[in-house]
């Protein structure tokens, strides 16, 4: 992988699931379609997540766009793993040794 300064390292990143932390403490989740060189951000098929406790909620939200200074973290999501898909190299919560459910 090349090394490529700035939010140009995410252009490989584009149509991949991303969690994005927002200053005013929201939390996105949606596909990152587009970046520019602000960090402006647009994401599809997005859901904004409510935390109360430990339970959350989903609130549909579609297409949203974001401006760079409002990103604090932004993070690609791992696609989940079911118990028949062996293509991910992510641990299925059902068949680790000593879970106890």
């Amino acid at each position: 992988m090349n090394y490529m300064p700035g939010t140009a390292s995410l252009i490989e990143d584009i149509d991949k699931k991303h969690l994005v932390l927002l200053r005013d403490g929201r939390t996105l989740i949606g596909f990152l379609r587009s970046i520019d060189q602000f960090a402006n951000l647009v994401l599809h098929q997005t859901v904004e997540r409510i935390h109360v406790g430990k339970k959350y909620g989903d609130i549909p939200r579609g297409i949203f766009v974001v401006r760079g200074e409002n990103v604090v973290l932004l993070g690609e999501i791992a696609p989940v793993r079911t118990s028949k898909d062996t293509r991910s190299s992510l641990p299925c919560l059902s068949q680790r040794s000593g879970d106890q459910r």
